[in-house]
């Protein structure tokens, strides 16, 4: 049975019994099955062309003891301030914050490798980013422990190859010329993803894809556990062999030439007559 349209991407609950969408649910708590983000509309910290004024700063004490001010000698708090990221709250010593941008969005004359900072290090002390985040001039090569993305998450050109604890990401994933091979607990991404010149094989544990999919020009062949597409899909010019638990695309299918493995799984799940 086909997945009914979600008419919100951002709102669902599945049913086990008619695996048809039944009930609207925050998804923040069913991916993450964790406390929301507290008094993130009501932040007062304040962004204005890319930087924060550093006196709205917060000063958390982290998991391991130390203030955010202490952690590598003060550095990181120096590269928040320069790249205008901020601090929205810290829950069992793992921080929220409001974007991590890997360059100064007002010159690009800043970076994080300009900092004396091990960015894994850092990530360990992350759980959630509220807004986008984007790593092509960053030196990290793992998320840790973040588990939520709030907007865009940007990893074309960037050293990542580890999405870590990364489970949602709320905008459009861009994963072209990044070193990420797996998507591993990603399970939801809100808007768009092209997959496109990327060397990812293996979606993990990708369940969800909010609007538009494109397969083509990347090295994916299995769809595994990828059940819905709420927009369009494109399998032009694509390595796409298998649909795995494909149930439902919103909208249009484009095939271009496709194999014959392809074409008869598109007609056995009534995708295509």
């Amino acid at each position: 049975m086909k997945i009914m349209p979600v008419a919100n991407y951002n709102t669902y609950e599945t049913s086990t019994q008619t695996n048809t969408i039944n009930k609207s649910h925050n998804i923040n708590n069913l991916v993450l099955n964790a406390v929301p983000i507290k008094n993130l509309n009501n932040s007062k910290t304040m962004v204005s062309f890319g930087c924060i004024d550093p006196n709205t700063i917060a000063n958390p004490i982290l998991a391991n003891g130390k203030k955010f001010s202490q952690l590598f000698d003060g550095q990181a708090l120096k590269m928040f301030k320069k790249l205008g990221i901020g601090i929205l709250d810290c829950e069992d010593g793992l921080m929220t914050i409001t974007r991590y941008m890997s360059v100064n969005s007002i010159d690009g004359s800043v970076k994080p490798k300009d900092f004396a900072i091990n960015e894994n290090g850092l990530f360990k002390f992350i759980k959630k980013i509220k807004e986008g985040a984007e790593f092509k001039f960053s030196n990290l090569t793992s998320l840790g422990n973040v588990k939520w993305i709030g907007k865009n998450a940007d990893f074309r050109g960037s050293q990542v190859a580890d999405l870590g604890n990364l489970e949602y990401i709320g905008g459009c994933a861009y994963f072209g010329e990044s070193k990420i091979t797996q998507l591993g607990k990603l399970k939801d991404i809100g808007l768009d993803v092209n997959f496109r010149h990327s060397q990812i094989t293996d979606l993990g544990d990708l369940e969800h894809i909010g609007l538009n999919a494109r397969f083509g020009q990347s090295e994916i062949a299995d769809l595994g556990k990828l059940r819905s597409i709420g927009g369009k899909a494109d399998f032009r010019h694509s390595k796409v062999t298998n649909l795995g638990n494909l149930e439902y695309i919103g909208r249009r299918i484009f095939l271009g030439s496709p194999n014959a493995e392809l074409l008869a799984q598109m007609r056995e799940k009534g995708f295509i007559r």
